[in-house]
Order: C-alpha cells, then sequence, then structure tokens
C-alpha cells in the first residue's frame, strides 16, 4: 500500500513507456519545481476541508493519507528512492517482478480506482450497520438503565418497609447495658432512626459472632462493648467502645448488600475497625490486615443473623 502510494504521486510528476523507465528517470529541476506545486496544492486542499479525508475514496486515500504523515514532507528524489527501495523489497518476496516492468504494481493501483466505488458503497453499508447496531445498544442500554432504576427504588422501598416494620418496643430492664445504652444516647441528644443495639465483646463472642479483636486480649472483652446502628437504609454503624469512651478507630459502616454479597460468596469471616472492611474465605485467603492493631473479625452468617433478627423482623 505504502509503495501504491508512492508510485501514485511519482506518476503525476514523471511519464514514461512503462514503470521501470519512469523510476529510471533522472530527476530535473522541472520535475522538482513540479512536485513543490503538487506539495502545495495538496496541502491548501487538506488546509481547507481536513474533513474531506475522513470520506475520501480508495485512490484518493493513497496521497491523502501519506501526505498527511510522510510524502509531502519529502523532497522529490527522496521520494523516489523511498520507492525504489520499496519495489526492491517487494520483489526479493516475489511480489512483483521486473520482467513486465512492475506491470503488476500499476494493474494493482488501476483494480483499486475501479473497485473504489464498490468499496465505498461497502463501507457505506457496513457504517450503517454499525450505527444501527449502536442505536439497539443505545436503547437497550436505556431501558436497561431504567429498569435498574426501577429495580433499585423497589429495593430501597422494600427495604424501608421491612426496616421500619418493626413490633411494639420491648421493655427493657433496668440497668441493663441495653437500657443503659439508650438512656446515654438520649440525654446526649441522639436519635437512630431505624434501632441502636449494644452488645459486650464477651457476648458477642459466646454468639460466636466476635471471634477476634486484635490488641484487646480475651480476659478484656467484658469490658468492651459493640454498637450496632442504623440511621439510614441498609447501611449499619459498628462502634467499639470501652466503658463510655469510643475506641479510637474503632468505627465502621458496613451496608447490607455488602454482607449478603460476602454470604453469597461463601466468604466464613469479616474483619472491621481496619479503614476497609475486609472479608475472608474459608482457607485464610483475604483482604485482611493480619495482626493490624484493633482489628475486628467476626463470623459473616452469624453477624447477618444478628443484623437481620435486630432491624428486619418484628419483636
Amino acid at each position: 500500500m505504502e509503495t501504491k502510494r508512492y508510485v501514485l504521486y511519482i506518476i503525476r510528476i514523471q511519464t514514461g513507456a512503462n514503470l521501470t523507465e519512469i523510476m529510471c528517470k533522472p530527476v530535473t529541476p522541472e520535475d522538482e519545481d513540479r512536485w513543490d506545486a503538487l506539495v502545495r496544492d495538496e496541502i491548501a486542499a487538506q488546509n481547507k476541508d481536513r474533513s474531506r479525508k475522513l470520506r475520501s475514496s480508495a485512490a484518493s486515500t493513497y496521497t491523502t493519507d501519506m501526505s498527511s504523515s510522510t510524502v509531502l514532507d519529502l523532497d522529490y528524489p527522496s521520494l523516489k528512492r523511498h520507492a525504489l527501495e520499496n519495489i526492491l523489497q517487494l520483489q526479493r518476496a516475489g511480489r512483483i517482478s521486473p520482467h513486465n516492468h512492475y506491470q503488476d504494481l500499476l494493474n494493482a493501483i488501476a483494480v483499486d480506482i475501479r473497485t473504489k466505488h464498490r468499496r465505498r458503497i461497502q463501507r457505506t453499508k457496513e457504517l450503517e450497520g454499525v450505527r444501527a447496531t449502536l442505536s439497539a445498544l443505545d436503547d437497550k442500554a436505556h431501558f436497561l438503565d431504567s429498569q435498574l432504576k426501577s429495580y433499585n427504588d423497589y429495593i430501597e422501598q422494600a427495604m424501608v418497609t421491612l426496616q421500619n416494620k418493626r413490633g411494639k418496643k420491648k421493655f427493657l430492664l433496668p440497668f441493663t447495658r441495653q437500657y443503659n445504652h439508650m438512656r446515654e444516647l438520649q440525654r446526649s441528644g441522639r436519635e437512630y432512626r431505624f434501632g441502636s443495639f449494644k452488645y459486650s465483646a464477651r457476648n458477642l463472642a459466646e454468639k460466636g459472632i466476635l471471634v477476634s479483636w486484635n490488641g484487646y486480649p480475651e480476659r478484656q472483652w467484658d469490658r468492651l462493648d459493640i454498637t450496632l446502628s442504623s440511621n439510614s437504609i441498609g447501611i449499619f454503624e459498628i462502634q467499639g467502645s470501652q466503658g463510655s469512651m469510643m475506641i479510637p478507630g474503632a468505627f465502621a459502616e458496613v451496608p447490607l448488600d455488602g454482607l449478603l454479597q460476602a454470604q453469597f460468596d461463601n466468604h466464613q469471616f469479616m474483619n472491621l475497625f481496619c479503614g476497609e472492611n475486609a472479608v475472608q474465605g474459608r482457607r485464610g485467603s483475604s483482604r485482611e490486615a493480619n495482626g493490624s492493631e484493633g482489628v475486628a473479625r467476626v463470623n459473616v452468617n452469624l453477624f447477618l443473623h444478628l443484623i437481620f433478627k435486630k432491624f428486619y423482623r418484628d419483636e
């Protein structure tokens, strides 16, 4: 293709009985003047309408594509030298023969020119097909977006209904951990839309929910508390405290869909208070920070069961 582009330029400057004669002709000052004039015309045409080269035919593509890159940067002797080098390389590859004065090269150019209209029609049909496919994909994307929005709206409304569908509040025994927690929230003016529940780390460990808490040995778990609260639909705040003091860094927001995904993926554990809540599989491969200070590990299934019990089921 590159050689055909070169030759198409050369035969516009020099003529002869065959391509061999043209390529062997010496370059005269008149040839160089004609080449300079052609280069100026080509550049002027490109500047006048650059978008035309995107719609050009096969034959004009030879000149336009190359002129936009290398051909117009060459002087005429250099152009002929590059063409000769390419011709010799094609000859060594057996693509063209010197015995017919490289007529195969000129025949290939003629075929391109004769079939340019057919190729233009074919490209037009292909472009129409691509545009039709793109339009269909856009319509499908809009439809799926609307379906996704409807689905998300439905899920959100269902979650609101579930979290609001709670029975009568249970009577809290005085001086229990939950009783004191609710009184503390009232005194501080804090209120959680969907509830807040406080457990000792020991209690959660006995339920099998809390597996470990790095930096805090089990003998201290009676003095450590974990609070589960929800003020937004499907989002649960997990806070760790010691007495009335919050433990620095012991805070996490866990989305319900993240827990459900972890359960679906058969992950056994989830790590909390590690900056990025991570899940761990059965064999211990995880995105967890092993040994990180303050990281608490919970059992995914049991933790999810507790959340459903406290925030979604009637009591």
